[in-house]
């Protein structure tokens, strides 16, 4: 969590006004609606779930499944391309 968030939600917890919040951590209004508003939602202070970089092919099986497509795309591509 950054400490941006961290600041966002002391000061609310403190009852501190967003439009206050605003002004002592020069900020965006919709910074500070939108960290509490997702306080409230999940419940903590962190990301939603799903955040963050997606999983890439990084394991031997995965390549190789992608490889054979790849190169049975081509080959379909040069069929195509031979006939025109």
């Amino acid at each position: 969590m950054s400490n941006q968030r961290a600041a966002i939600l002391e000061l609310h917890r403190q009852g501190k006004r967003q439009c206050d919040i605003v002004s002592l951590l020069h900020v965006a209004r919709s910074t500070v609606s939108k960290t509490i508003l997702r306080f409230k939602e999940l419940g903590y202070e962190g990301d939603r779930p799903g955040r963050g970089r997606k999983r890439t092919a990084n394991t031997t099986r995965i390549q190789r499944i992608i490889k054979k497509r790849v190169d049975r795309n081509l080959k379909v591509c040069e069929m195509v391309g031979d006939d025109n």
